[in-house]
């Protein structure tokens, strides 16, 4: 092996030093970039929210995630505190959105709560988002520095070598993002994020610092790391 492309600093504890490139994550070309205002203009139609208020995008990868389902079940239970003036893109997950919509019709009073099992346009749901809520697989961490996104991370605790915690770690240490740990999601998540939804200076801070952080053409780096090694 002679040469390892890697998406984050202190890749040195794990492999040898003079062997990194630091080429990021090839992403998608549509979350490349932080959104205009034409595009979040855009965002606010296509989910049906409000300009007027913030929002917070939770997303759990394709299949969902219990522990932020469950977290936002615990928020809704609770009265939804704080959460005035703010709407939510939920993205459940398919295995779970039959029992998440039964939970929603027991509480009929809520509103600006959406849930979905799987979002196609994650370019205008990002757009739409003054926080996201997220797991911190390598790929979506990519996403979220290119798109400049203030986000709260939650590690999945059932990963190799806790290698999203690292993920996130990464961000973390320079104030580029928030973490909660999988076991304290239920309790403090919702609680962080409104926090930092109605704290616009920390949110502005966090976004320009993750976006410090973007690697935006990786997909380049990596080729050209092959091309020199054949």
């Amino acid at each position: 092996m002679q040469s390892i492309c890697v998406a984050y600093e202190g890749m040195e504890k794990f492999f040898p030093k003079e062997k990194l490139v630091m080429s990021g994550n090839p992403i998608r070309s549509a979350v490349s970039q932080p959104a205009t205002p034409e595009m979040k203009a855009e965002a606010m139609t296509y989910y049906g929210l409000s300009p007027e208020k913030k929002h917070i995008f939770v997303v759990g990868g394709s299949l969902g995630s219990g522990t932020l389902n469950n977290a936002m079940k615990h928020w809704i239970q609770d009265g939804c505190p704080d959460g005035e003036g703010v709407e939510i893109i939920w993205q459940c997950g398919k295995y779970y959105k039959k029992g998440v919509d039964a939970f929603m019709a027991g509480h009929p009073d809520v509103k600006g709560i959406t849930a979905y099992d799987f979002i196609a346009r994650m370019d205008l749901a990002y757009a739409a988002a003054d926080v996201v809520i997220s797991r911190s697989g390598a790929s979506t961490v990519s996403e979220l520095c290119a798109m400049g996104k203030a986000t709260v991370f939650v590690p999945s605790p059932n990963v190799a070598e806790d290698h999203q915690t690292h993920n996130a770690m990464a961000l973390v240490r320079k104030e580029a993002a928030l973490l909660v740990k999988d076991s304290d999601a239920v309790d403090e998540l919702m609680t962080t994020a409104i926090g930092l939804v109605n704290s616009p200076e920390r949110r502005r801070k966090m976004e320009g610092n993750i976006q410090k952080l973007a690697l935006r053409n990786a997909a380049q780096v990596i080729c050209d790391e092959i091309y020199q090694l054949v």
